[in-house]
């Protein structure tokens, strides 16, 4: 029988994938999901827990170590998530989303040359993707290269008119101008 709430599916999803991995250990899609089911819960650790999981079961897979960096930059394990997405970068070098998130985390970190030949990288893997250009408009904007900078945001909203950040990004062209 189905559940009868949003709230009562969620623990039901949780078991399931509970029981899947008790079923089959080495099951990494079922490692992946309970990682996420655990996430949704606040369970960070469990979720950071099956993620390494997922990454030993399936070490020539670049996807695994990019969620698991994502969990461990949410748990601010920076030199563990930094390392994990250098490895899935040599894993799949043609990966976009280990560039975008490394690119992130080194904005974060405040090493602005290394985020901006992450996210280059990236939007050479990805030219029409619009977040690329809305980073790199970022980066160059707190580098202070207004010029760089107008060109990437205006290169964001030929992209994404209407994205969940284009409103930012024409407020930073109006202040570039």
């Amino acid at each position: 029988e189905a559940p009868s709430s949003g709230s009562e599916a969620a623990p039901q999803a949780l078991e399931m994938f509970r029981r899947a991995v008790e079923l089959n250990p080495r099951l990494t899609p079922a490692r992946l999901s309970l990682a996420d089911a655990l996430e949704r819960r606040n369970d960070l650790q469990g979720a950071i827990a099956q993620l390494r999981q997922a990454v030993d079961l399936d070490r020539g897979s670049a996807s695994p170590r990019v969620r698991l960096a994502r969990a461990l930059i949410r748990a601010k394990a920076i030199r563990d998530a930094r390392a994990e997405l250098e490895q899935a970068i040599a894993l799949d070098p043609r990966f976009f989303d280990a560039y975008q998130a490394l690119g992130g985390l080194l904005m974060r970190q405040g090493d602005l040359p290394g985020a901006r030949e992450q996210f280059a990288r990236a939007q050479e893997l990805s030219p029409k993707e619009p977040s690329t250009h809305f980073n790199l408009g970022l980066i160059y904007r707190m580098s202070g290269d207004r010029p760089a900078a107008a060109r990437a945001f205006q290169s964001f909203l030929a992209l994404a008119p209407d994205g969940p950040t284009a409103d930012q990004a024409r407020r930073y062209l109006a202040e570039l101008r």
